[in-house]
Parts: C-alpha cells; sequence; structure tokens
C-alpha cells in the first residue's frame, strides 16, 4: 500500500470509529495494518480501535509500536499508559509521567495522572501532581475540582469546599464543582442550598442538561414527584436531542403505570437519537407493556442490526418473540445467540424452556446437561433438568435434580419446585415439611412463606394458612392477596377476625372482584345477606367467567329464598362446563333446588 492509501484507510477508520462502530473500523484498517508501511498513526488508530473494544492488552500492543516509530510522541506514550492502565500494569504510571514531562505535552496524561491518584486514596501525590499541573498552565475549574476532591478524600472538608468554590468562582457554569458541593450540603442535611447550586448553573447556562437532571433527582429525594416530572419535561424540551430526561421520564411512567405516557415518552427519545440502542430497546420494552408485542418486535430487530454479532439484543428479541408466542422464531434466535456465545447461561436457560413448551424433551436436556459440563458448581443446569423431568412427568427424576441443585445453591425457589411434584404425587405434607423448615431459618422470606400458605389453602388447611398470612400481613400490611387470602383463611376457620381483614382489603382495592366475593360471601354468611349479594352481584360483573363467584352468587340467591334466581345462575353455572372446587356442592345445590 502507498502513504496515500495508508493515510485513506486510517482516516476512514477513524471516522468509523469517531460514530461508534468499531468493528468495521478494524475491518477497515486491517489491510493498512498488515502493510510493511504502516507507519505510528496506522498503529494508534488500531491501539484506539482497541480500547473501544475493550481490548486493553491489544491496545497496549499497538501503542508500545507506535511509541517505538514516534519515542518523542507525549500523544502516543499517553495512549500507552491509558492502555496500560486499564490492565493494572505498573508501568502505566511511569508512561504518564514520562508523557506529562515531556516538551510541549497536553494536560490529558496529568489528569489521568491525577484522576488514578485519586482512585487510588493517594491524596497527598495527588495534591502534588495538581501543582504540577498548574504550573504547565493557569489554575482552572478542573484542577481546583481534583484539589477539592484531594482534600475531601484527606478528610478536610472546608479545604473541599474552598476548592469546589474557587472552580465556580473561575467559572460558575462548572457542573462537577457544584455537583460536588450538593454532595456535601446534601451530608449537611440541606437540601435547599444543594438546590441552589444547580439553580446557579442555570444561571449560567439556562439549558445545562446535567443542572436540570440534578434538580429533578432532588425533588425525587424530597418526594416532590410533581417537581420531578417538571424538571425532566424541561430537560428534554430544551435539548431536543438528549436522551436523559426522557428515558428516566419514561422509565418513571412505566413503574406509576402510566403506559401510554410512557410509551409516547420513548417514542420521543428515538425521534431524538433513532439509531441509539438505549432508546430503541426502552421503546421495545414500553410496547411489550403496553401489548404491543408486533411493533415491539420491529423495535428490537432494529436493534439487532445496528448491533451486529452482538448477542445482548438478539436475547431481547428472544424474550419479545417469546411473549409473542412465536416460539419457532425464539428458538432460531437463541440458536444464533449461542453461536456468538456458546455459554451464554441466560440463553440456554431460556432455550431450554422454550424446548419444554414444545415438549422438545430431548433437546432440553440436551442443553441441561450442556450447562452442567460447562458450569458444573451452577444449579442452574440441574434446575432445567428439574423442570424437564417434571414437564414430561418423571417427578423421581425431577426431584433428584432439584435436590442436586438444592444442594449446590440452596433456595426457597427451589424448595417449591420440589413442593410441586410432591403435590402431584400426593404427598403433599412432606412438600410443606421441608418449606416450614427453610422458614424456620429464613423467617422472613415473604414468598415461601405466600407459596406455603397458598399450598395450606388449597388443601383446606385454613387454620395453618391464617398463621403464616397473619404474618405476612404484619410485614406488609397493605398486600391485598395477602389480605383477601388472610380473610378466606380466618373465615374458613370459623375465626371472626375475617369479616374485618375482607373490610380492609376491599377499602384498599374497591373494584376487584376477588376482594368482593370473598367479603360478599363472608357477609352472607353472617347474616349480611343484601349487602353480601350486592357485592358478588358486582364481582360477577367485573369477572363473568369466575365460576366460584358465580356459585357462591347461586348460593347466597338460594339462601336469601330467591329460589328462581339461584336456579337460573346455578344451571348457567354447570352447563359452561368450567370445573371448579365446589363443582360437587354446585351439583347438590341445583338438585335441591330442582326439588324445591
Amino acid at each position: 500500500l502507498t502513504p496515500n492509501n495508508l493515510y485513506a484507510l486510517r482516516l476512514l477508520a477513524a471516522t468509523q470509529l469517531r460514530l461508534g462502530r468499531p468493528d468495521e473500523a478494524a475491518r477497515t484498517l486491517n489491510p493498512a495494518l498488515k502493510s510493511a508501511n504502516a507507519d505510528a498513526g496506522v498503529l494508534v488508530v488500531a491501539g484506539e480501535i482497541a480500547l473501544a473494544k475493550k481490548d486493553f492488552s491489544q491496545a497496549s500492543s499497538y501503542f508500545e509500536q507506535a511509541a517505538q516509530r514516534n519515542p518523542d510522541s507525549a500523544a502516543i506514550l499517553t495512549e500507552l499508559g491509558i492502555s496500560r492502565l486499564a490492565q493494572g500494569d505498573s508501568r502505566a504510571m511511569t508512561d504518564l509521567q514520562a508523557a506529562a514531562g515531556m516538551e510541549g505535552a497536553n494536560s490529558r496524561a496529568d489528569n489521568f495522572i491525577i484522576l488514578n491518584q485519586l482512585k487510588k486514596k493517594e491524596f497527598d501525590a495527588a495534591l502534588k501532581s495538581i501543582a504540577a499541573l498548574e504550573k504547565k498552565q493557569s489554575a482552572s475549574p478542573l484542577s481546583w475540582n481534583y484539589r477539592g476532591a484531594a482534600y475531601l478524600g484527606k478528610q478536610d472538608v472546608a479545604r473541599a469546599r474552598d476548592g469546589f468554590g474557587q472552580a465556580l468562582k473561575l467559572d460558575p457554569g462548572f457542573f462537577p464543582a457544584a455537583a460536588n458541593l450538593a454532595q456535601l450540603d446534601l451530608k449537611d442535611k440541606q437540601p435547599i442550598a444543594a438546590r441552589q447550586r444547580f439553580e446557579g448553573i442555570l444561571k449560567a447556562d439556562p439549558k445545562h442538561l446535567n443542572a436540570m437532571l440534578a434538580l429533578a433527582d432532588l425533588a425525587l429525594l424530597s418526594k416532590d414527584e410533581k417537581t420531578f416530572v417538571s424538571w425532566l419535561e424541561k430537560a428534554a424540551s430544551v435539548q431536543p436531542q438528549a436522551l436523559q430526561p426522557r428515558l428516566v421520564l419514561a422509565r418513571y411512567q412505566l413503574a406509576k403505570g402510566d403506559k401510554n405516557k410512557a410509551l409516547a415518552t420513548a417514542r420521543e427519545a428515538v425521534n431524538a437519537q433513532p439509531d441509539s440502542p438505549v432508546a430503541l430497546d426502552l421503546l421495545g420494552t414500553t410496547q411489550l407493556a403496553v401489548g404491543d408485542s408486533t411493533n415491539a418486535l420491529a423495535s428490537y430487530r432494529k436493534l439487532v442490526e445496528g448491533q451486529p454479532g452482538q448477542a445482548t439484543p438478539l436475547v431481547k428479541l428472544a424474550t419479545t418473540q417469546i411473549v409473542a408466542k412465536d416460539l419457532p422464531g425464539a428458538r432460531k434466535t437463541l440458536q444464533d445467540v449461542l453461536r456468538i456465545q456458546p455459554d451464554l447461561i441466560e440463553a440456554q436457560l431460556m432455550l431450554g424452556g422454550i424446548e419444554i413448551q414444545s415438549a422438545r424433551f430431548e433437546e432440553a436436556q440436551k442443553l441441561a446437561k450442556q450447562v452442567q459440563q460447562q458450569k458444573p458448581d451452577n444449579p442452574a443446569g440441574f434446575v432445567l433438568e428439574g423442570d424437564t423431568a417434571f414437564a414430561r412427568k418423571d417427578y423421581s427424576s425431577a426431584l433428584a435434580a432439584f435436590e442436586r441443585a438444592q444442594k449446590l445453591k440452596p433456595s426457597g425457589s427451589l424448595l417449591v419446585r420440589q413442593l410441586q411434584i410432591f403435590n402431584a404425587t400426593q404427598r403433599p405434607e412432606e412438600g410443606e415439611k421441608r418449606l416450614a423448615a427453610w422458614l424456620s431459618t429464613h423467617p422472613q422470606d415473604a414468598g415461601i412463606r405466600a407459596a406455603l400458605a397458598e399450598n395450606l389453602i388449597k388443601r383446606g388447611q385454613h387454620k395453618a394458612a391464617a398463621e403464616h398470612y397473619l404474618l405476612l400481613n404484619k410485614g406488609n400490611p397493605n398486600n391485598l392477596l395477602v389480605l383477601n387470602n388472610l380473610a378466606w383463611s380466618l373465615f374458613e376457620s370459623k375465626d371472626s377476625r375475617a369479616l374485618g381483614f375482607a373490610e380492609q382489603a376491599l377499602k384498599l382495592k374497591p373494584d376487584n372482584p376477588a376482594v368482593m366475593d370473598t367479603l360478599g360471601w363472608i357477609l352472607v354468611q353472617q347474616g349480611q345477606t343484601s349487602r353480601g349479594i350486592k357485592l358478588l352481584k358486582q364481582a360477577l360483573a367485573k369477572a363473568p367467567d369466575a365460576a366460584e363467584i358465580q356459585f357462591h352468587l347461586a348460593s347466597s340467591l338460594a339462601q336469601s329464598g330467591d329460589r328462581a334466581r339461584a336456579l337460573s345462575e346455578v344451571e348457567r353455572l354447570l352447563a359452561s362446563g368450567v370445573a371448579f372446587p365446589q363443582m360437587q356442592e354446585a351439583r347438590n345445590l341445583h338438585k335441591h333446588l330442582k326439588n324445591q
């Protein structure tokens, strides 16, 4: 290759790297690297590409070769020091200090020296390096901010405040110093002073993105959600290309259940930066949240196209395909993932789950064995083996696999899987005993306590279930499911406290059909027939296919003397063909009403 060709390839590769396409840049530069005429400039770009790909060892190799060809370049020596620093190589500081001492060197090497010293808590050394930097260039907001950080590390808060304050005097819009002072203000319980720091930044620069985001964070810290949202919306408005305010706002809206608002915000983020992987991921997530799997698939396919050869976006696409019930598509995508990264356990387990759903048990078993071989100390391979065996009703093999996983890493969730096996083999007490033993050493494990209580309810062990639900309610007083199940188990145990908990659940969620059913049935059994039937009718209107609610309504109508309506409800229920626990009771009620 001629020098002109080398220069052109180097320039193109550097441009591709700046555009965030390191793999493409590497392919472009490869012929230049192989050329006998490759100069230091080509090697520097190769090193920068390796840095972008986090291949620090390769980067060091390229920069070392470049430094040999151009030993008087402070810039090359700085890059060599940075790449060695990333590897924890002790030669890094020697390289950086040599670069900092060279004629005409800029401050980049000095900055890395200072940052490394601060990171390693070498605060006195950092102060000396800051003084050396200021001899090369006049004091700057950055050097004063470094000084403040060094004094803060030495627990000298007064001098730290002075350093950060001097930085702001030199540049009232210097955000890092304001942020450091705000942190000190918050530590001193002075939130108003902290807020004023960022307001000062906005006076100097009314469109400063980080200042507005910081003010949003402060508002959230003080539980002022309205102001939090207002600052995020303002930041998005004055910074049309900014992703961060839109990402934070959309995630907040999703967490609050405002799915449509979150979707609109996510679309704004993609419009601001159409090729941003983070924005596309957010859009796909919000589209899934609103049930739009078709457009979510399109978003994740675009994400995959923008990151060819990457496993993570493919896993996200596969997850979306599973939600969209495209199991063949998800299988193919996950196979692509495993070609890229054969031991990615997340993909292996997802693929195993698909094979189980598709009744391809041999394929699932092969994956389980593969995971066990690759990661023998990880329980995941044995869990997949157990899930596979359970799905094909090989309960003894499933139990053995889950017990092996439990030995590797004890877990309450594995005991719940074992409980399912004991239920299937008509030995529920054995499974419940294992959960109870776990709770004796992990009493705060609410998920396992809830699983045990639910199993006890299903078996009609209401008094034992109520004891667990009382503990769960004590730990989490406003959990709707806990309150409803507690009321039911107490009612079945003939405990007068049932009504109070049922009323509490209704107050918490007045339009929940399960809650209305529980309270309505309790009221009818306690003689408050009119209100009870009203609640049961409302519950059935909201959940017309709920067989148990319909049975409760039919029974309540019969108790109230409304034979015709009761007969109509029970006949409609039995005609539906839906199986439910009180099926025999419903048949008996129907027979009784017909004979009246």
